[in-house]
């Protein structure tokens, strides 16, 4: 029994001390392990915290690219919308149009003098003998409004050309600020302001050849109005004839000499065609 509990305990000394060496022996393996993966992860987080930088370096690159979208040209902007205000009354509607015809004397056209290169009719007109005499300036109505819807045109022109001449100028400016912009919201922001400008520049043309079909039309309406009013007077004068006409012929009278009498003086005296005649021979 001694042997056996001897040799028990000597298993168990030695299996400690096996132990004890395992332990020892491992240990600096443990330690390196350990600092190793701490070694790595303090790498990890470092290339972590390296590529979260350049994320944000990059992020704040691109938000400075984009600038602020709520910044705009407030120049342009009120440019615009003085431009589309005036647009809105640069044309006349027809009833407008109507009412500037209505006022119309005629007189109007008197001093005209087509920029300068002929001589106005003037107002009065100077007979051979020297006897001055106004004008009757009803004769010039339709002439007068002709004038006024040319110098509607004109007007409508001036006014356009100065807007686009206004807008153009903007247009270079806004040009310019976009080919010194460094962000992409100021680009976006200036090429949606050039192409509104635009937009308005081809407004003014429209205006001017509206205006210009507009003087063109009324010409040709008061032209095909004076046609019809010669047609219809020359109606009129040739159904007053046809029933002057017929009005005589249906109470036995020629037009302008009266009654027709019942028995017409013809033949030699004292036929029986010319009974008077014979009473008033001798």
């Amino acid at each position: 029994m001694k042997i056996y509990a001897f040799m028990i305990t000597g298993v168990l000394i030695t299996s400690a001390a096996t132990a004890q060496e395992t332990v020892v022996t491992s240990a600096p393996t443990i330690e390196m392990a350990v600092k190793t993966s701490a070694s790595d992860l303090n790498a990890t987080l470092t290339q972590l915290l390296n590529e979260a930088q350049t994320q944000n370096e990059k992020l704040q690159t691109t938000l400075d690219r984009m600038g602020d979208p709520s910044a705009v040209n407030l120049a342009s902007i009120q440019i615009i919308k003085d431009d589309v205000i005036q647009s809105t009354t640069a044309l006349k509607t027809r009833d407008e149009q109507r009412a500037m015809m209505t006022g119309l004397t005629g007189a109007e056209v008197f001093d005209n003098d087509a920029f300068g290169l002929m001589e106005p009719i003037g107002s009065t007109v100077t007979t051979k003998d020297g006897t001055v005499m106004d004008r009757d300036p009803e004769k010039y109505r339709m002439d007068a409004a002709v004038q006024a819807q040319v110098d509607e045109f004109n007007s409508v022109r001036e006014k356009a050309l100065q807007r686009k001449k206004l807008l153009l100028d903007e247009i270079k400016e806004v040009t310019q600020d976009m080919q010194d912009a460094t962000d992409l919201a100021s680009i976006q922001k200036y090429q949606g302001m050039i192409t509104i400008l635009y937009g308005q520049v081809e407004e003014c043309n429209q205006s001017i050849h509206i205006a210009q079909a507009d003087a063109n039309m009324t010409e040709k309406e008061l032209v095909a109005q004076a046609r019809l009013i010669s047609k219809a007077k020359a109606e009129k004068a040739a159904l007053e004839k046809e029933h002057t006409t017929d009005t005589a012929a249906g109470d036995g009278s020629f037009p302008g000499l009266g009654s027709t009498p019942r028995t017409l003086p013809w033949g030699r005296k004292g036929s029986e065609t010319n009974p008077e005649a014979d009473s008033a021979a001798p």
